[in-house]
């Protein structure tokens, strides 16, 4: 149901959803074949899966007429969701010392649904068929996604205690979908609260809501690796190297329709919001009941390619340092870059050494009880989408206008702009400068750990076990959009414009400084190239954290694991798991559950400083017990 707000007469305490209407019925299969195909020489396996699940549910909300005469349209959903995995795998033992290993996997993840009307005074749904749509890998619409992937691994013992292992991974993750029924050229339209003008009527007809990915979207992945073991005594080393390259294609989003027209009104006459050239109160805005009647369109689309990379060594040494206690010790250096759709590098990441230390003790020296404990830094990867707000072109605009009438299609007619299109982080689809939408040297997204446990066998029918683990933020990467820094910067050493004039807020706003968003490590004095004059000559800026304003990000999570497990014995096995934890700090990380962003690396929570104001405290996807 709609909260009581007494704000809201038109849906204050109706139903907002009829989930009672839902059902759901799951099917599942699977089949496996398996044995050699040349004795002792050449090994086959291969197994298949299929889940199906049919439900029907609605999925428009109700409570106003514009609401009820969406459903109506397309508020009850049929869909059938299908799950279908495979796995084969060939094991070659080309000699004793020579081993190929050929691993081929896939799951697809996809959904078929129909839309039909449901009537929010009846509680039912009509047969008439309001669209079709079909969806594949598509985290919006599928219960998952799935890939296609190809492993190859070699592993050849050189000597008794030499081996050598190199493996080539590629994985393959389309993402298409058919849309039936799409009209690109209808918007949505949405009205906000109290926003319709009293017998206006706003028809939506576009069938899809929010954004949309484009029916090309791709993903690829490739993965190498090589290692090398060696036997020491007591020691066992080891040391690799590994690259992964992530590319997507046609990633990215937009708004279905093009664009989302929003219907509000204000009792404010000083209203001035999004690009609006005076106040509502001196504009042709409709008028009624001392509300000012307006509308914004708002356009979207972030719709390219993009690049990450990543390449790393290590080093490790396995150490049996007593009859029950092994020790091991490694250390790891990575590289990473993110490339624009035109394969431009506009983020890099250079030698980052992280440290990790572990510990086993085999108290009783049976495996009856296990100590055990680590320690390290771990860094991630940074993935491709980054580009696509932050290197490419993108585009994210609102336009506020006054109108005097609504077609029937929900377009204003008689519409007059109230200002130009305006755009919070000056996202017009130009393209970006590449060398100033990340800071320099940054550090990577950083993370350390700190573990202790402890498991015992405390009979043949019961295992038990506790878990510490304490994890800290050492460093993030985040995009911020504010121009006043390096407005404070140039004024205070003395640096114009190419006209020779001071720079201000305004002066940014029409141009004269060419920032709109850029990459950095929050909470840190980051270093920028800037090309104050706009001429191709770009100055290094280095802007202190209290310069740039924004607390030092923080994160820590402290849990308590504890599980009790009834091994596989007489038929059965069982185990209970209980989670104590509490996630602290004012950054989630590069996505932001409480808003549902997942624009990695591109939050809106360090955008401005004063976003981060009181930030701090227990985190949105802060879990007490699980």
């Amino acid at each position: 149901y709609w909260p009581k707000t007494g704000a809201n007469p038109t849906t204050d305490g109706k139903l907002y959803l009829a989930r009672e209407k839902d059902h759901i019925d799951e099917y599942t299969g699977s089949a496996y074949v398996g044995g050699p195909l040349i004795e002792d020489t050449l090994f086959f396996f291969a197994g298949v899966e299929k889940r199906k699940t049919d439900s029907g549910r609605v999925v428009a909300a109700g409570g106003n007429a514009t609401l009820d005469a969406q459903a109506a349209l397309s508020g009850w959903s049929d869909r059938t969701d299908e799950i279908n995995r495979y796995l084969t795998k060939f094991d070659w033992n080309i000699t004793n010392d020579h081993h190929l290993e050929l691993t081929l996997l896939g799951d697809r993840y996809s959904r078929d649904e129909k839309l039909y009307g449901f009537d929010y005074t009846s509680l039912t749904h009509n047969d008439v068929l309001n669209s079709t749509h079909q969806y594949t890998n598509d985290p919006d619409n599928t219960n998952g996604v799935g890939a296609y992937t190809k492993i190859l691994k070699y592993t050849g013992y050189l000597t008794d205690d030499l081996t050598l292992q190199v493996l080539a991974g590629r994985s393959n993750i389309p993402h298409p979908q058919s849309l039936s029924g799409y009209d690109a050229s209808l918007p949505q339209v949405v009205v906000e609260g109290n926003g319709a003008f009293p017998g206006y009527t706003y028809n939506n007809l576009q069938s899809y809501s929010d954004t949309i990915a484009s029916t090309k979207y791709k993903e690829e992945i490739k993965a190498n690796r090589i290692d090398l073991e060696y036997r020491l005594g007591e020691h066992t080393l080891r040391g690799g190297i590994d690259s992964v390259k992530l590319s997507s294609l046609n990633a990215g989003s937009a708004y279905a329709g093009g664009r989302i027209i929003t219907y509000s009104a204000t009792d404010d006459a000083n209203y001035k919001q999004n690009g609006m050239t005076d106040v509502i109160g001196n504009s042709s805005a409709l008028r009624n009941g001392g509300l000012y009647y307006y509308g914004t369109e708002a356009i979207y689309s972030t719709i390219s390619n993009a690049y990450s990379d990543q390449n790393a060594q290590y080093l490790e040494d396995k150490w049996q340092a007593t009859k029950n206690v092994v020790l091991t010790l490694g250390l790891r250096n990575e590289q990473y870059k993110n490339k624009s759709s035109d394969g431009q590098v506009f983020l890099k990441v250079k030698d980052q050494i992280t440290p990790r230390a572990s510990v086993i003790w085999d108290v009783n020296g049976d495996a009856s009880m296990k100590v055990f404990g680590s320690v390290g830094r771990y860094a991630v990867q940074i993935p491709t989408g980054i580009a696509l707000r932050g290197a490419n072109s993108s585009l994210y605009t609102q336009q506020v206008f006054a109108y005097t009438g609504v077609a029937a299609d929900g377009t204003p007619t008689g519409r007059v702009n109230l200002g130009p299109a305006y755009s919070a982080n000056n996202e017009y689809g130009q393209p970006k400068d590449l060398r100033s939408v990340s800071a320099q040297d940054m550090k990577p997204n950083l993370q350390d750990e700190l573990s202790l446990g402890i498991e015992k066998s405390i009979s043949e029918d019961l295992n038990a076990g506790a878990r510490f683990t304490y994890r800290r933020l050492a460093s993030t990467i985040d995009d911020f959009c504010d121009p006043r820094p390096f407005i404070t910067y140039a004024n205070e050493h003395g640096i114009t414009d190419a006209d020779g004039n001071p720079f201000t807020l305004d002066g940014w706003a029409n141009g004269q400084l060419n920032f709109s968003c850029a990459a950095f490590n929050p909470g840190k004095g980051n270093t920028f190239l800037v090309d104050f004059k706009q001429d191709g000559n770009y100055q290094k800026v280095y802007l202190s954290k209290e310069a740039l304003g924004f607390p030092t990000a923080k994160r820590t999570y402290v849990a308590l694991d504890f599980f009790a497990e009834h091994p596989l014995k007489d038929g059965w096995y069982g185990k209970i798991n209980y989670t104590w934890s509490q996630n602290k700090g004012n950054t989630e990380g590069q996505t932001n559950s409480d808003l549902g962003q997942g624009d990695i690396a591109q939050t809106v929570s360090w955008d401005h400083k004063e976003l981060m104001e009181g930030s701090y405290g227990y985190l949105p996807n802060d879990r007490r017990h699980q």
